[in-house]
């Protein structure tokens, strides 16, 4: 009898997985950043912002180095368009202009 075993994708899955946390990461620390900008300590919230910025970066380009390598594509895929979203001059930008629309 000869037992056929299912192919095992070796790929490891951490830059996928990597890109995501640090999306999350990033939109925590908006969040954080915009607690502390209403709590008038601005230069702490300026602060967190530009590692949030750094974060999301980091994010985008580890989700698509891992896209292209397929390591973990479905976490990368949510990594990237998380990070870019939660960046807070792609974010800041876009409210910007949706906010324009009814002004």
């Amino acid at each position: 009898m000869t037992v056929v075993l299912p192919e095992v994708d070796a790929r490891p899955t951490w830059p996928g997985v990597l890109s995501f946390a640090l999306a999350l990461a990033t939109a925590v620390a908006v969040g954080v950043g915009i607690a502390l900008a209403t709590s008038d300590l601005y230069l702490a919230a300026t602060y967190t912002a530009w590692g949030a910025i750094g974060a999301s970066a980091l994010a985008v380009v580890l989700g698509i180095v891992a896209l292209v390598g397929r390591f973990g594509s479905g976490w990368a895929a949510a990594g990237v368009a998380l990070g870019v979203v939660a960046n807070p001059l792609v974010l800041t930008t876009a409210l910007d202009l949706i906010g324009g629309l009814w002004a």
